[in-house]
């Protein structure tokens, strides 16, 4: 993935696309007015079910020209735990 920049809206379902060829959701989606899919076998692909119309911050960036969400969580979780992400903290990749 290259290119990634950070953006803070509104969640919107632009269209479901085609499933992945596991069976697993894919949506084009519009945060912040850019418009990316989810990349195909994520968890994204289900996680943002839960989040159409709330507000969010998306890392957008693009694999071969196609512009794709690369990661998004909800502003209050960075509040909340001061890290992105949620609740669930890695040791492994993220600090302190």
């Amino acid at each position: 993935m290259k290119n990634i920049t950070r953006h803070t809206g509104k969640l919107e379902k632009v269209e479901r696309l085609k499933s992945s060829a596991n069976g697993n959701p894919r949506f084009l989606v519009r945060v912040d007015g850019w418009t990316c899919s989810t990349q195909p076998d994520t968890q994204l692909g289900y996680q943002i079910q839960n989040w159409w119309g709330r507000e969010v911050v998306a890392e957008i960036g693009t694999h071969y020209g196609s512009p794709q969400l690369n990661n998004m969580w909800l502003p209050q979780s960075e509040a909340e735990f001061g890290y992105k992400g949620g609740g669930v903290r890695n040791s492994i990749t993220d600090e302190g």
